[in-house]
């Protein structure tokens, strides 16, 4: 194959392509996307030469090979770009340039500096000599515990102008005690993937700080204090992935401050003083996987809140104040794996809140008021493996509550007040590890109770009423569990 379409190869140059691209050595896969020392020299001059030869070294590459060759200059990945567009191959191309990063690492470095000045032309003298070695490859700045804020608006927007000059996609800004930024602080900074800004003094932001930033793919900003944020600062980050608002003291958010967020697999709200949220808020993240709300203020939240999460997986609403759900407010999440609804004022659950949950993997209900649930409330979890029902007010659960939970791993019912439970209660919990009974005051067990629940390897009874003489028909027939009384 190799020398029939050789045969019709004029040029040297292709010839020796071929050569190296069919005996694996065109482009070795090092940790380095470079190409080696003493790689051919038509390869650094891919893009100068005629259309019909780079054409013909393209046919030939494998996809990793033609991600290699991508990378040896700007001008080759430009001129590459429609192949690669039409192999899928862009996204291998920056997972490539971002495992290969520069990390350059300032943390905690001002203090070998007598001024802030000379701490920051050694920033700038690095970057500089980073680039001139290895103008292809990306950056990472590590500028954490800096006190930057100690620079007034100009002199933090002419260093960060400065930064911009060089290929740098993630900046990392932790401790810095910085209060505030100016609006265009990373107006130049195109390349950006990654900006944290967590652990800072930011009471507030400016509403376009972020319009450059259209490549940023995560923005970490928690541990701050920003009480609001202005209702368009993210509509131009169409590509942001995660975005972490946590352990802020934001206490309300206009309602359509994610609208431009369609590719956002990750948000959290946790840790602020949010009371209530606008009905449409999350109602264009269809790519949502996470949403982290736990540690507000709730009291409520609507019924279409989350109608349009098909995506969601993991859904945290514990330490809140929420008293009541409506009944519907999970019916359209059919591909949660979790839901944490624990530390709540809920005394009652709906009978059918959970029916549409068929993907759930855990559940947590506790450290609630719950006085009771209804018997048919986890019909429907038929893949859950962790159930959290601890920290209540149970006195009674009926025989069948359990019944459809045929995958459960895990139950945990202690700290309630459980006075007796029904002999059949735990009969198709068949692939059942560990049951927590502990801290309720049962008298008495059903002496059949545990006979179905062939893979116990634990069992927790401590702090219960249950007689010495129980404590011992119980060892007796659960030889090989760990029991604890």
């Amino acid at each position: 194959m190799v020398m029939k379409v050789m045969k019709y190869i004029s040029s040297p140059i292709i010839i020796l392509a071929v050569l190296a691209c069919f005996g694996q050595a065109l482009f070795a896969m090092e940790e380095t996307p470079t190409l080696p020392e003493g790689t051919p020299t038509f390869l650094e001059n891919f893009a100068q030469l005629p259309k019909n030869e780079q054409e013909m070294i393209t046919l030939l590459l494998s996809d990793s090979d033609l991600v290699r060759l991508a990378q040896t200059s700007k001008q080759a990945s430009k001129v590459l770009e429609d192949e690669l567009a039409q192999r899928h191959l862009q996204a291998a191309i920056e997972l490539s340039l971002w495992e290969s990063r520069i990390k350059i690492d300032f943390s905690s470095r001002i203090r070998n500096y007598p001024s802030l000045d000379q701490f920051r032309q050694a920033v700038l003298n690095t970057l500089a000599k980073t680039a001139q070695q290895h103008p292809e490859q990306w950056i990472s700045l590590n500028l954490n515990r800096n006190n930057l804020g100690s620079l007034s608006s100009k002199e933090l927007k002419e260093f960060f102008q400065y930064i911009a000059k060089y290929n740098v996609v993630e900046l990392n800004l932790f401790y810095n005690q910085l209060t505030s930024l100016p609006e265009n602080i990373f107006n130049q900074l195109h390349n950006l993937r990654k900006l944290y800004l967590s652990d800072n003094q930011l009471t507030s932001l400016p509403e376009k700080i972020f319009n450059q930033l259209h490549n940023l793919r995560e923005l970490y900003l928690y541990c701050n204090r920003l009480n609001s944020l202005p209702k368009n600062i993210f509509n131009n980050l169409h590509n942001l992935i995660i975005l972490w608002l946590a352990s802020n003291q934001l206490t309300s958010l206009p309602e359509n401050i994610f609208n431009q967020l369609l590719n956002l697999r990750k948000l959290s709200l946790s840790d602020n003083q949010l009371t209530s949220l606008p009905e449409k808020i999350f109602n264009q993240l269809h790519n949502l996987i996470e949403l982290h709300l736990s540690d507000n203020q709730l009291t409520s939240l609507s019924e279409n809140i989350f109608n349009n999460l098909h995506n969601l997986r993991e859904l945290y609403l514990s330490y809140n104040q929420l008293n009541s759900l409506p009944k519907n407010i999970f019916n359209n999440l059919h591909n949660l794996r979790k839901l944490h609804l624990s530390y709540n004022q809920l005394t009652s659950l709906p009978e059918k809140i959970f029916n549409n949950l068929h993907n759930l993997r855990e559940l947590s209900l506790s450290h609630k008021q719950l006085i009771s649930l209804p018997e048919n409330i986890f019909n429907n979890l038929h893949d859950l493996r962790e159930l959290w029902l601890n920290d209540n007010q149970l006195t009674s659960l009926s025989e069948k509550i359990f019944n459809q939970l045929h995958n459960l791993l895990n139950l945990h019912l202690y700290r309630n007040r459980l006075t007796s439970l029904p002999e059949k209660i735990f009969n198709n919990l068949h692939d059942l590890r560990q049951l927590d009974l502990s801290d309720n005051p049962l008298m008495s067990l059903p002496e059949n109770i545990f006979n179905n629940l062939h893979k116990l390897q634990m069992l927790e009874l401590f702090n219960n009423q249950l007689s010495d003489t129980e404590k011992q028909s119980i060892r007796r027939k659960l030889t090989n569990i760990k029991i604890i009384f």
